[in-house]
């Protein structure tokens, strides 16, 4: 794992007004791949907990 940016391949730096977010230097950015299944894994997750609100709310 890359001690930049830990596994993310975004590299996070703090300046004067906030944070910058960049792709790590080390590792690169995210293949198409691996970002359409973290956002599919996200995805996933949302829809559960829409599901779990909505069987909550209507019990």
């Amino acid at each position: 794992m890359c001690g930049i940016c830990k596994g993310t391949n975004v590299k996070h730096e703090i300046v004067d007004s906030g944070y910058t977010f960049e792709p790590c230097p080390v590792c690169g950015p995210q293949t198409k791949e691996e970002h359409d299944r973290e956002f599919a894994e996200l995805y996933k997750k949302l829809d559960e907990a829409e599901a779990l609100y909505k069987k909550e709310k209507t019990a």
